[in-house]
């Protein structure tokens, strides 16, 4: 995630007046490629395997890694980790590419439904193998929501002084 971060600042920040920095931009839109194009086709190729063969040993020690801590039960389920990559690249263009101070409380509200809708979807789909796991993931997704609330009352995101 480091990498797609540092991606996004760098096209953000494009200079290509050396050719070292070219370079670097190209491997920013690799990443960002790959993390936006690859990485969700990859995940939706293991959504529609077969439950028997996420077990076989060919495809489980190449990609096993993606579901190995989650129930594959269920399609949703299984969905885990694709559900949590968009959304942290969602998190992530909201946080970097929306930087007009007056769309600030636009910002925060989408931020708001984002961890709203994963808070939701961890407390349907209880991915994790064990309760405590679950649980706690879900608790954490409770005190971001509230992180990012206090957004709104305590920044300068929002200009507008009757919020």
């Amino acid at each position: 995630m480091e990498f797609y971060i540092y991606s996004l600042l760098n096209i953000q920040t494009a200079d290509y007046s050396t050719s070292g920095e070219v370079i670097g931009i190209s491997l920013s839109y690799f990443i960002a490629t790959m993390i936006h194009g690859v990485l969700p086709i990859l995940m939706v190729f293991i959504i529609t395997r077969k439950k028997k063969e996420l077990f076989e040993t060919p495809f489980s020690k190449s990609v096993g890694e993606l579901y190995e801590s989650t129930k594959i039960d269920t399609r949703i389920r299984i969905a885990y980790t694709l559900m949590f990559i968009i959304r942290r690249g969602l998190y992530l263009t909201l946080g970097m590419f929306i930087l007009d101070s007056s769309l600030g409380g636009i910002q925060i509200s989408l931020l708001l439904l984002l961890n709203l809708l994963s808070i939701i979807y961890i407390g349907y789909a209880a991915a994790q193998k064990r309760y405590e796991l679950n649980f706690i993931e879900f608790v954490n997704e409770l005190f971001v929501q509230a992180a990012t609330a206090h957004l709104v009352f305590f920044t300068d995101f929002v200009q507008d002084l009757d919020v």
